[in-house]
C-alpha cells in the first residue's frame, strides 16, 4: 500500500504561493491601454520619493530573496505570514522606483521616475513664466535640458556611464532648443496676430518650440545605437535572438510622439487653466497686486504644471506598448529567415520600444 504524499505545512505552501509571483513582469495587463496606464502610475507617482532609505532597504532585501528562491532563509516565519501577493506587488514597486532595474544600484532622487513631476513642474513652470528676457530663457532652457540628461544618465542601460552619448546629446538638444525657443520669440514678437491672443497662451508658444525641438533631436541621438546597429528582439524569456534596423524609425517615432503629447499638456494646457483659474475673484486680486502679481503668476504656472504633468505623464506614456509583440513572420526577411533556421520553434518575439 503506497504512503499518501506529504502535505505542505501552512507556512511552506504560504512561500511557495509568494515565490509563485512573477516579480519581472508587471501585476496590470500591459496589453491594454488602461493596464499601462496603472503601471506608470506607480512607476512616476511623486510619492515614493518620500520613502525613507529604510524602507527601500527593505523593499530591496526582499525583492532579492523572492529573486534567489530564499525568502524563507533570509526571513523570520512572522515577517512572511504578513506578506501576501497585493503587499509583495506594493514592495515590488518600491523597489521598482527607487533602484536601477539591471544594476540594482540606488539611483539618486533627482533621476529616479518619480522625480518628473515635482522637479519638472518647477523647471517647465519657470520656462513659461519666467523667460520673458533672452537670459532667463537661456537659464531655463539649459536647466530643462540638464535635468533630462541627468535622468537619462541614472537610467542609461545596464549602467554603462556611456558619458559622451550623453554629452552630446545634451549639447545639441541644448542648442537646438535655446535656438528653437529664441527664433520662435523673435517670430511671435513681430507677428501682430499672434499678439492678439490670451497673453497666457502665447507666453507658452516659445518654450514650448524649444522643448519640441530638443525632443526631436535628443532621443535620436541618445539611442544612435539602435539606429546604426538596430534594436534587440528577444523570445518570451528574454533571450536575444538578432536586431533590426527596420524597427527603430518605428520605435523612436512613438518615443518622439508621446513625449510630445507630454509637452503639449504641460506647457500648452496650463496656459489655458491659467486663463480661467485667473478670472477667480482672490486669484485675479493676487495677480494684479502690484508687488506680489509676479510671484503669484509664478507659483500658480507652476502649480498648474504640476496638475497637468501628474494627470499627462502615465497617460502619455501609456499610449503605445514599451514591450512589442512581434510574429516572426512580420519581421525583415533577413532576420526572420535567421530565426527560422536557429529557432524555428519561435513564434514570436519582443522588443522594448523605450520610453
Amino acid at each position: 500500500m503506497s504512503n499518501p504524499s506529504p502535505t505542505l505545512a501552512p507556512i511552506d505552501a504560504h512561500i511557495k504561493s509568494l515565490l509563485s509571483v512573477n516579480l519581472q513582469g508587471s501585476q496590470y495587463d500591459l496589453e491594454t491601454y488602461a493596464g499601462r496606464c496603472q503601471h506608470f502610475w506607480n512607476s512616476t507617482n511623486p510619492l515614493n520619493l518620500l520613502l525613507p532609505s529604510s524602507e527601500l532597504e527593505h523593499a530591496k532585501k526582499i525583492i532579492t530573496a523572492h529573486k534567489r528562491g530564499t525568502l524563507q532563509d533570509e526571513f523570520s516565519e512572522k515577517e512572511l505570514t504578513s506578506l501576501n501577493k497585493k503587499k509583495l506587488w506594493n514592495i515590488k514597486n518600491i523597489y521598482n522606483s527607487a533602484y536601477h532595474p539591471e544594476t540594482g544600484e540606488l539611483q539618486p532622487w533627482w533621476g529616479r521616475m518619480s522625480s518628473q513631476v515635482p522637479v519638472n513642474m518647477v523647471i517647465t513652470g519657470a520656462m513659461v513664466a519666467l523667460s520673458h528676457t533672452a537670459f532667463l530663457n537661456f537659464f531655463w532652457q539649459l536647466a530643462n535640458q540638464s535635468y533630462n540628461s541627468a535622468v537619462n544618465y541614472t537610467n542609461r542601460s545596464g549602467g554603462s556611464s556611456d558619458m559622451k552619448n550623453i554629452a552630446l546629446s545634451w549639447s545639441i538638444a541644448s542648442g537646438g532648443a535655446l535656438s528653437a525657443s529664441h527664433f520662435a520669440q523673435k517670430y511671435i514678437n513681430g507677428n501682430a496676430k499672434l499678439q492678439t491672443m490670451n497673453p497666457a497662451v502665447l507666453r507658452a508658444l516659445a518654450p514650448f518650440a524649444g522643448i519640441v525641438l530638443a525632443n526631436l533631436v535628443n532621443i535620436p541621438v541618445m539611442r544612435n545605437q539602435e539606429i546604426l546597429e538596430g534594436i534587440t528582439v528577444s523570445n518570451e524569456e528574454g533571450v536575444p535572438l538578432g536586431k533590426s534596423t527596420a524597427l527603430t524609425s518605428d520605435a523612436l517615432s512613438k518615443v518622439v510622439a508621446g513625449r510630445l503629447v507630454i509637452a503639449a499638456c504641460c506647457v500648452i494646457l496650463p496656459s489655458q487653466m491659467m486663463k480661467y483659474v485667473g478670472k477667480i475673484g482672490p486669484i485675479k486680486r493676487a495677480l494684479a497686486h502690484p508687488k506680489y502679481g509676479r510671484i503669484t503668476d509664478v507659483n500658480l504656472t507652476i502649480l498648474c504644471v504640476g496638475a497637468c504633468l501628474a494627470g499627462s505623464v502615465p497617460p502619455a506614456l501609456a499610449i503605445w506598448p514599451q514591450k512589442v509583440k512581434l510574429a516572426v513572420d512580420d519581421l525583415p526577411a533577413e532576420l526572420r529567415d535567421d530565426i527560422k533556421t536557429k529557432h524555428p520553434k519561435t513564434e514570436f518575439v519582443y522588443y522594448n520600444k523605450g520610453l
